[in-house]
């Protein structure tokens, strides 16, 4: 993806949690909160391996560092 607004630390931290998460979701015999577990751990690898947080995108903030340049998708200076 073009647009990034985590840092290589925030990425790595949300990786390690989300996959911390679906071990935890996957170890619990089921119901709701394994389910919940494993959907949150799911959603925040995710933005940890494509670097890209719509909550981010959508609060316009960044934790990575450079100049802000506008977002080729909302057109809102973000740091790319």
């Amino acid at each position: 993806m073009a647009f990034v607004n985590e840092s290589d630390w925030n990425r790595g931290v949300r990786f390690l949690a989300g996959t911390l998460m679906l071990i935890a979701g996957w170890g619990f015999a089921g119901g709701v909160l394994s389910t919940l577990l494993v959907v949150a751990g799911f959603t925040v690898a995710a933005t940890g391996i494509s670097g890209w947080c719509p909550v981010y995108t959508a609060l316009g903030v960044s934790t990575r560092k450079g100049r802000a340049e506008p977002c080729p998708n909302c057109g809102v200076t973000h740091r790319l």
